[in-house]
């Protein structure tokens, strides 16, 4: 996975901007997230604390499912299974304060991908980013070139951070629930050869922010 933080120059002025929530309690439904973890991956958390090179924070993702927009363009020969929807994973994220600006990282065990919500005063923008090192499969339009390096909006829908003022002396837990703008993605299953998608989240994190890089 490319480091965690490597779109912090991107920014994408489209963006829809989100009013951030601050609620305390967040802190208790992230750790009640955590302890559904499996165990095996409570242990792969504890390993990572034990590293002292680790400066990061944590994500439970409850939630990952693709939303597959072109299902009536899959082959006659091809056995279409739902959309696929996965629970209780980890992974891990960071965050940066630039001013009055925070940056919070998110890096996902899927495919290189990685999600940036930028927190300024009570709002909050997102965007996504899915890297591969093989081939050029994605398009944000079909009249668009492909590319291996795709960076998209996505809908902030939900948004939920256990303090509004940011300090590197304090640990920041908090709550995200975004939706992908709409790409496309080679996919030789379907009749034209792409897959139209966009991609839903949910995930818990907590981390401890630092200042100019993480």
């Amino acid at each position: 996975m490319r480091n965690l933080i490597t779109l912090f120059s991107i920014f994408i002025f489209t963006h829809s901007y989100a009013q951030v929530t601050f609620d305390k309690t967040v802190e208790q439904q992230y750790q009640d997230a955590y302890n559904k973890l499996p165990a095996w991956l409570q242990q792969k958390a504890i390993e990572a604390y034990k590293d002292t090179s680790f400066h990061g924070g944590l994500v439970v993702l409850t939630e990952h499912k693709i939303d597959t927009l072109n299902k009536d363009e899959v082959a006659n020969s091809y056995s279409y299974k739902n959309d696929e929807e996965k629970q209780y994973d980890l992974s891990f994220c960071g965050g940066q304060i630039n001013s009055d600006t925070l940056t919070i990282g998110v890096g996902t065990q899927f495919f290189s991908q990685s999600i940036q919500h930028k927190i300024f005063k009570n709002l909050a923008t997102t965007i996504f980013n899915e890297y591969r090192d093989n081939g050029t499969p994605f398009r944000t339009e079909l009249t668009n070139d492909k590319t291996n390096d795709l960076t998209i909006p996505a809908e902030t829908i939900r948004i939920v951070l256990s303090a509004d003022k940011f300090t590197t002396d304090e640990t920041i837990f908090g709550y995200a629930e975004i939706t992908t703008k709409a790409f496309y993605e080679d996919a030789d299953s379907f009749k034209n050869g792409y897959i139209k998608k966009r991609l839903h989240y949910k995930y818990f994190f907590k981390f401890k922010p630092t200042k100019n890089g993480i």
